[in-house]
């Protein structure tokens, strides 16, 4: 195939086909879905603070009562004395740990929201080539050739300022 001027067609810098799409298509395509490309080409974490916060907190209540409830039981039966207390304290610490879990998922969510336009100007024309499984910019900035999409993950997700919450893959990538 070769390069035509505006259907969009590029060619890729390594294999030149144009077997190629942005990055935001490609996620979305059927191929893409087969590779896992909407997680690997994700230019944020997939983070929705208030409904996560909501399940988290439920859940989390939920375990405390468990918790209090089979302290205060099993402190019952082995003839501990104030299983009521223990129970409370138990219940009381799950509560705390609760909290500080849900205002750090809750800074994280700030994070990616205040760096998604960043992201996206860092995505760019950036394109997926489904022959070789790599990333490409065109215009040739800010990389020349192709980089995996751990790379071109890694690379988004630190210029947008998250880079601190990919996983071990994509942190241990070297940066393109």
């Amino acid at each position: 195939m070769t390069h035509e001027e505006g259907d969009g067609a590029v060619p890729c810098p390594h294999c030149a086909t144009t077997d190629n799409a942005p990055v935001a298509e490609a996620r979305t395509d059927k191929r893409g879905y087969r590779v896992g490309l909407p997680n690997k080409l994700a230019p944020a974490p997939d983070h929705d603070a208030v409904v996560d916060g909501c399940a988290h907190f439920a859940e989390g209540l939920v375990l405390a009562g468990l918790a209090g409830f089979a302290a205060d039981h099993f402190a019952d039966k082995w003839g501990l004395p104030r299983s009521e207390v223990i129970g409370g304290i138990v219940a009381a610490l799950m509560v705390v740990g609760l909290i500080f879990f849900l205002r750090s998922e809750n800074r994280d969510a700030r994070r990616v929201r205040a760096g998604r336009d960043r992201a996206a100007e860092l995505t760019g024309d950036a394109r997926y080539c489904f022959p070789c499984g790599g990333v490409f910019h065109p215009s040739g900035t800010p990389w020349q050739g192709l980089v995996t999409p751990d790379q071109y993950r890694r690379h988004v997700w630190t210029g947008a300022g998250y880079g601190d919450l990919l996983d071990g893959k994509g942190q241990a990538a070297p940066m393109p």
